[in-house]
């Protein structure tokens, strides 16, 4: 099992990679009693993939199977592949003095992962980056720190016992607008 996060300003997120074939029970419905003569419980299986794969799955995927398509996916996720792409270019991760050239590249990324241009909002990036003229501070916050690190802690304890479903295989959040979404990073449906 691999596990990486990150927290920066007001976002933060973690990735998760179970392998190739993770098996899992699934969560028992309705918190009813079961019968003793009732069928046990099928484990299911999930495919994760890779960091570099995920790192590298078009925008457009992301919404694949999901009601509402790409227009749900959280944007963060895709500020952090636009992200991802600039550290593999420049050897080095974004700062602030990088998000106007970031902002100037997201319609070309746009087109290049199949999502309508405008579909990645400026202050998606700003909030990922946490750049000051979008008046977030710069630095790490604790209470986004403890939002995400207690998600990730949860699911160290699914990969670890084998019940519950896993986040498959990137969770954001964001204290900009509340929001925590789990985002699907080119594992196969």
């Amino acid at each position: 099992a691999f596990f990486a996060a990150d927290c920066r300003s007001s976002s933060a997120n973690f990735f998760a990679d179970l392998g190739a074939s993770f098996s899992y029970l699934p969560h028992k419905s309705g918190g009813k009693e079961v019968a003793d003569d009732a069928q046990p419980q099928q484990r299911e299986t999930a495919t994760f993939v890779p960091l570099r794969a995920a790192l590298s799955a078009p925008w457009s995927a992301m919404g694949d199977g999901r009601d509402g398509g790409v227009r749900r996916v959280n944007k963060l996720a895709a500020a952090y592949l636009l992200c991802a792409a600039f550290e593999r270019t420049n050897g080095r991760p974004p700062s602030a003095a990088d998000v106007p050239t970031l902002v100037e590249g997201v319609a070309a990324a746009e087109v290049a992962n199949g999502v309508k241009a405008g579909w990645l909002p400026v202050a998606a990036v700003e909030d990922f980056i946490g750049d000051a003229a979008a008046r977030v501070v710069r630095y790490e916050m604790p209470a986004v720190a403890a939002v995400v690190g207690g998600i990730l802690g949860q699911e160290l304890l699914r990969a670890v016992t084998g019940k519950g479903e896993p986040v498959r295989n990137a969770f954001f959040f964001s204290m900009t607008n509340s929001q925590g979404t789990i985002e699907n990073l080119g594992c196969p449906r």
